[in-house]
């Protein structure tokens, strides 16, 4: 069984081993990002350990819940003195709950949410273990608590103000409240997860000079969770009972606007019978996964905060808005449904186009805070070597996980611009990568995994695999993006310009393009040509015509730029109308911006605005392109994620 779950991991599928190397083969120790998946290799015979301990004989699926309970876990809660009493209470009906396959529900009157039952049932199975919920003292937080709206789904969230900080210089906006009733099988695996981190941490501290364990490596990327609180929220009836809040890390915490991007793991995101999905709505699911971008990379971005002017102007109903008027709720749908679609190459150019926000200071401050494109270089750079990290700690992972339908968030502070004098460590510490979102996702041991039979240990052994082929090609998207974007040593040798016609229901029409030679130039008109370089216009007017102007922009000596070559583009006139199906004689003209390296190895690309039903559109947008003072800089984040 080991060596046949061994040899179906070694097939993962994309760029699972030569993800981090940047190779189209997989890299070799020798080369720098090879360092990386050299430690990823190296992890192989903790997988198959676990299968060695595996047991041959059949376990039942119905165990009694007194046995379900992991042996990590009991270890933790008898150090507390709640196993004996969680053990006896389950036991004595253990057998009659196993027989209806039913989780355990507390009852209102108990108080919401003091138990909660773990199932796990891939096939139809079910483990059940009570974990006595964490409790976080209500009277630390500003109460009551404000209510922020929801995530993606249903889940509404509270603001949970500090009476006083946690540490000396720390915030009030430290955590966020998630109501429970919204979130029971998150918070037990945050239960599991903070047991299993303590018993290991008592266990690190008791072997002098241990190193941390790989679990702990693993679930560092999870959210801080400081338990469940009661508290009153604002605006609740007179009558209405306190609500069970979860209270865990606040992303937002020290951002003035965070950027961030929440991206669903997995090519495979719902099983049929696995956490109660059943078994229509998993093929619901599993219709939804291949239309979007699951199925092609292995994750799709589900949301967007804090998204640049040129992605919010991107209507996906722009071109119906003719034929019907949508609501609110339809223009959402069709927004999440474009995201969903949105391969990784775009996602990381609008997580890092900062070309308008946060607003240019001018050459006159840079002395005192950083330009835009200096803080969107250490936040990738940050990016990269997290996920890379996180890659690593993946493949470490001494069991297969089966996390179905939990995301990644990837975020920095894109509202404001740092201080010249602020330090780097202060900025990258503003950049999120955490893991979230575990409703549908178990926590496995290698012990509870040597309790699985067969099947079951196939099943996790495969979307561990969807799991980490979608963190290997992330990292490696995003690895690949600050290559081409802040990689060029050399500089740049020309900017090409195309300007399409934005459609929201088909492929953008191509309108016109023109190239620029990087070199200092004052406003200049030029002609857009078609691709046989003969000249664009419309039936009867004058030819299509392109404005901008170029300069040279150079960053004081401490920087990790030299510099940065900033391209303004002014407006275009007397485009052609191609919006012909909607019955109009009008555009929704966008430009994109390419430009290509000294020495050809590097692509730089970027996008305007769309501007509605316009044939002379103005933009007055500058993009930079970056020129790299250390061309080493990504192999440096790199070799740090695998030392």
């Amino acid at each position: 069984t080991a060596r046949r779950l061994l040899s179906t991991e070694a097939r993962a599928q994309g760029p699972s081993l030569g993800a981090l190397g940047l190779h189209s083969q997989p890299p070799s120790p020798k080369c720098p990002g090879g360092v990386a998946a050299a430690a990823l290799m190296e992890a192989r015979p903790s997988v198959e350990a676990c299968g060695q301990r595996a047991t041959r004989r059949r376990k039942t699926r119905h165990r009694t819940a007194g046995k379900a309970l992991d042996p990590t876990l009991e270890a933790v809660l008898g150090a507390e003195g709640l196993a004996p009493t969680l053990l006896q209470r389950t036991t004595s009906d253990a057998s009659s709950k196993m027989e209806r396959n039913v989780t355990e529900e507390d009852s209102a009157a108990a108080g919401m949410g003091l138990s909660l039952s773990k199932s796990s049932g891939g096939s139809g199975g079910s483990r059940c273990s009570d974990l006595a919920l964490t409790r976080a003292d209500a009277a630390q937080f500003e109460l009551p608590a404000r209510r922020l709206g929801t995530s993606g789904g249903t889940a509404p969230f509270f603001q949970l103000l500090l009476k006083k900080p946690l540490a000396e210089g720390g915030s009030l906006e430290h955590y966020i409240g998630k109501d429970l009733s919204h979130a029971r099988d998150e918070v037990n695996f945050y239960e599991q997860a903070r047991a299993l981190l303590q018993q290991q941490e008592r266990q690190q501290n008791a072997a002098a000079g241990s190193t941390r364990s790989a679990f702990q490596d693993l679930l560092g990327f999870t959210l801080e969770y400081a338990g469940v609180a009661t508290c009153p929220v604002d605006g609740a009836a007179a009558d209405e009972a306190p609500k069970e809040l979860l209270v865990m890390r606040n992303m937002r915490d020290g951002c003035k606007r965070l950027r961030m991007l929440d991206i669903k793991i997995g090519e495979k995101t719902a099983d049929a019978g696995w956490q109660g999905k059943s078994r229509m709505a998993a093929l619901k699911q599993d219709i939804l996964d291949g239309f979007t971008n699951s199925k092609g990379e292995g994750y799709r971005l589900e949301g967007f905060d804090g998204p640049p002017p040129a992605l919010r102007s991107m209507d996906p109903l722009l071109d119906v808005l003719g034929l019907h008027a949508p609501g609110q709720g339809s223009r959402k749908k069709a927004l999440r449904f474009m995201l969903q679609r949105m391969p990784a190459a775009e996602v990381f150019m609008h997580l890092i186009d900062v070309h308008q926000e946060p607003e240019d200071p001018g050459d006159e401050m840079l002395a005192e805070v950083r330009a835009p494109m200096e803080a969107a270089e250490l936040a990738l750079h940050e990016i990269c070597g997290r996920l890379a990290s996180l890659a690593v700690a993946c493949r470490r992972c001494p069991a297969p996980q089966k996390w179905v339908g939990s995301s990644v968030a990837l975020g920095f502070e894109g509202g404001s611009l740092p201080s010249r004098q602020a330090s780097e460590a202060d900025i990258r510490r503003n950049v999120r990568v955490s893991l979230f979102d575990w409703g549908r996702s178990e926590l496995n041991t290698p012990e509870s995994h040597a309790e699985l039979d067969e099947a079951e240990r196939l099943d996790r052994a495969t979307f561990w695999r969807y799991y980490m082929g979608g963190i290997d090609r992330l990292a490696w998207e995003a690895a690949r993006c600050y290559r081409h974007r802040f990689g060029a040593a050399n500089g740049w040798l020309t900017a090409h310009v195309t300007v399409y016609d934005f459609d929201s229901c088909s492929d953008s029409d191509f309108i016109g393009q023109a190239s620029l030679p990087l070199r200092p130039t004052e406003e200049t008109t030029v002609q857009l040509t078609d691709f046989s370089g003969g000249e664009v216009r419309s039936m009867r007017g004058p030819p299509a015509t392109l404005t901008y102007r170029i300069a040279w922009r150079a960053y004081p000596a401490e920087s990790r730029l030299r510099g940065a070559w900033r391209v303004t583009i002014l407006r275009a006139d007397h485009l052609p109308g191609l919006d012909h199906f909607q019955g109009r004689l009008t555009s929704d003209p966008f430009a994109v911006v390419t430009a290509v390296s000294q020495d050809g190895r590097f692509r730089f690309r970027q996008q305007t605005c769309v501007v509605e039903r316009q044939l002379n559109p103005s933009w007055d947008e500058t993009f930079q392109l970056p020129v790299a003072a250390d061309p080493s800089a990504l192999h440096t984040a790199l070799d740090a994620a695998a030392p």
